[in-house]
C-alpha cells in the first residue's frame, strides 16, 4: 500500500500564509487502519536531543540501552513485542527531561528509570511532538502495554 503525503494545519495566518507539519499517511496491512506518522519531525526531534549541549551526546545511547533492555525482556518471555514497540520505547525515552541524560550513560540510564517510576504517562508525547504517547489509537500506546514495559525493565535493571 503506498505512503501519501498529508498536511496537520495548526492554524491559519490567512488564506496564504499557514503554518503545517508534514506527515505521511497509510494504511497498516494487517487491520486497515489509517496510520498517520510525523518522520521529519521525529528525526528533527531526536536529533535535537542528542545535541552535545541538551543531552551531552547520550540520549541516543540510552534510547539504545532501554531497547536493548526490551529485547532481553521479549528473549526472555518476560514480555511479548506487541507490549512494547521500538518505537514507542523510543518516544518513552524521549519524555525524560535533558537534565538526566549529562552525566556517563549509566547514570543516564539511571535517571531515565527512576523519572519513568515517578511520573504519569498520560502526559507524555510522541518523539514527533504532535501524537500523545499513550491512548487508544494505532499510532498510540496503551497505559498498561507501557506501564508493563516500564517494570518489566525497571526490575530486569534492579535485577542484573
Amino acid at each position: 500500500m503506498p505512503a501519501i503525503t498529508c498536511k496537520r494545519f495548526n492554524y491559519f495566518l490567512t488564506d496564504v500564509l499557514q503554518s503545517h507539519v508534514e506527515g505521511i499517511r497509510f494504511h497498516d496491512r494487517r487491520d486497515g487502519s489509517e496510520i498517520i506518522n510525523y518522520p521529519k519531525e521525529h528525526i528533527k526531534h531526536g536529533q535535537e536531543k542528542n545535541n552535545a549541549q541538551r543531552t551531552n551526546g547520550n540520549y541516543k545511547p540510552t534510547v539504545r540501552i532501554f531497547k536493548n533492555l526490551r529485547t532481553r525482556l521479549i528473549d526472555n518471555h518476560v514480555i511479548t513485542r506487541a507490549v512494547a514497540p521500538s518505537y514507542f520505547v523510543e518516544c518513552l525515552v524521549y519524555n525524560a527531561p535533558d537534565h538526566v541524560f549529562v552525566a556517563d550513560r549509566h547514570e543516564a540510564t539511571r535517571g531515565v528509570r527512576q523519572w519513568l517510576l515517578d511520573n504519569p504517562l498520560p502526559p507524555l508525547m510522541c518523539q514527533n511532538g504532535i501524537v500523545p504517547l499513550c491512548g487508544a489509537s494505532a499510532v498510540q500506546w496503551t497505559i498498561p502495554n507501557a506501564t508493563q514495559f516500564i517494570q518489566a525493565a525497571v526490575d530486569l535493571w534492579n535485577n542484573w
